[in-house]
């Protein structure tokens, strides 16, 4: 079954109180706590039981643990991952998101994808003996911008538990259909919005493209977090507007 929620990064000038009401108001499954503001891996394992406790309470799941921890740009790695796996313990998750790093995937060569895939083989031994997984960001600006080379990566680092998100990297192009269905036998979670000509839009505009993926997901019985990442404007209106649209598509009330 395809779950759904909220990238917590969405508002990052809300509270985490006002962040899991609002997850509440627009009838999503759970939230991804980012590790930028909400819950940096820094902050007190008592604050982050209080959020994970406060999530809950409103009948909520905790998705994920939005890290930004980066592999290749980590100047202390592995000491610095840790806390990151301590954070998320503390919230109750057992899905860590990380970045690769390493810039555009086709001016990398091979000894970056070496390092990414040592380094991230360590983090994945370090997160299984906490039965955690890790995650990729699919996502420019790094190694694991492409389907081809995210797979790649994935396969030189061979550990079970280090998979990678989805997210529609092809906005002005055709749905990404074929991409979704090659890489899905890695994703973990799909971070989920539209947008045309570089500009975010409203769910709604992308609804038919939306519908394509999710079907796929449908089919090969997809038990992940779909979750809404950034608005139109970045308002709770939007953002309720955008959660309506996606329980639309699910056939979900």
């Amino acid at each position: 079954m395809i779950h759904t929620g909220m990238c917590s990064v969405t508002f990052r000038d809300l509270s985490p109180d006002q962040v899991i009401e609002l997850t509440a108001e627009a009838k999503l499954d759970g939230v991804e706590w980012g590790g930028d503001v909400h819950v940096p891996p820094d902050t007190p394992p008592c604050a982050d039981q209080t959020v994970q406790e406060a999530t809950e309470k409103a009948g909520l799941v905790v998705a994920s643990y939005g890290s930004y921890y980066n592999v290749l740009k980590s100047d202390d790695h592995p000491k610095s991952f840790p806390p990151v796996l301590d954070t998320a313990q503390a919230l109750g998750t057992r899905v860590v998101r990380i970045w690769c790093g390493g810039g555009d995937s086709a001016d990398a060569d091979e000894s970056a994808f070496q390092l990414a895939a040592e380094r991230t083989a360590e983090l994945g031994r370090m997160a299984a003996e906490r039965n955690i997984t890790l995650a990729f960001e699919f996502h420019t600006g790094g190694l694991t911008d492409s389907v081809p080379t995210t797979v790649k990566l994935l396969q030189m680092i061979d550990e079970p538990n280090v998979r990678t998100y989805f997210q529609d990297l092809k906005r002005d192009a055709p749905a990404p259909a074929d991409d979704l269905r090659e890489l899905l036998p890695y994703v973990q979670n799909v971070h989920c919005q539209y947008g045309e000509g570089g500009k975010r839009c409203a769910l709604e505009k992308g609804k038919e493209r939306w519908s394509a993926l999710l079907g796929i997901l449908r089919e090969s019985d997809f038990d992940g977090f779909v979750l809404i990442e950034f608005t139109a404007d970045n308002k709770p209106e939007s953002f309720l507007r955008d959660a309506a649209t996606l329980r639309e598509i699910l056939g979900r009330d």
